[in-house]
């Protein structure tokens, strides 16, 4: 901050003509030294702004409110969840496909790491079908039936927490701190995960969903 000063009061020095003042000025010093000041502090708000304008380089709060703007409350943050972490969820969210079958495998995976099950009635790929294969019972395929047209089932398990970022585990070797559950960084509650699935529906349709624990 005081090299940031120090410039532009040497900078407003070099605009004043020769001769005008002695080498050893102190007053006029103090008075340019105040107006780079206020310089260097409004050149340091211009700079925070453009970071914080923009997701790629917003961080802490300002990253949430860039969030809430495309998504409202709908898509918050984690507890204990990274800036870094949080962006790359939001930018996922801004440019995901939407209502297709493979957009909803995607989003419920990005989500929770791991893939959903999705069964179909009127869908003789998941049913399995007379020497279409693929078909064993209590094995593989499912009972059919087109009167279920435009339903599905949706399996996903949950996701439980992962621990506290960047602090070793008890017998590991690691640093020694006081922990809290305020630290606990947790994974997507399960209302998140219908979210989720409920922003991957087609309207007319209808989705069975089933979280295992």
């Amino acid at each position: 901050m005081l090299e940031a000063i120090e410039s532009f009061a040497q900078r407003l020095l070099q605009l004043l003509p020769n001769r005008w003042f002695a080498d050893d000025a102190p007053i006029l010093n103090a008075i340019l030294e105040g107006l780079g000041c206020g310089i260097s502090a409004a050149y340091s708000l211009i700079q925070q702004v453009q970071q914080q304008a923009r997701i790629l380089t917003a961080d802490g709060p300002f990253l949430d409110f860039a969030a809430a703007d495309f998504f409202a409350d709908q898509f918050l943050r984690w507890t204990g969840e990274s800036d870094s972490a949080y962006r790359t969820r939001v930018i996922e969210e801004l440019l995901r496909p939407r209502v297709t079958r493979p957009a909803l495998y995607r989003a419920v995976t990005d989500l929770t790491g791991q893939v959903p099950w999705i069964f179909e009635p009127s869908f003789p790929a998941d049913t399995g079908a007379y020497c279409a294969g693929g078909v064993g019972y209590c094995v593989a395929g499912g009972w059919g039936s087109l009167a279920a047209e435009f339903q599905s089932f949706v399996t996903i398990s949950a996701v439980a927490g992962i621990g506290i970022v960047s602090i070793a585990g008890y017998g590991t070797g690691g640093a020694l701190v006081y922990e809290n559950l305020s630290l606990v960084s947790v994974g997507p509650s399960n209302s998140a995960i219908v979210d989720c699935v409920c922003s991957q529906v087609p309207l007319g349709s209808i989705i069975w969903m089933r979280i295992e624990p």
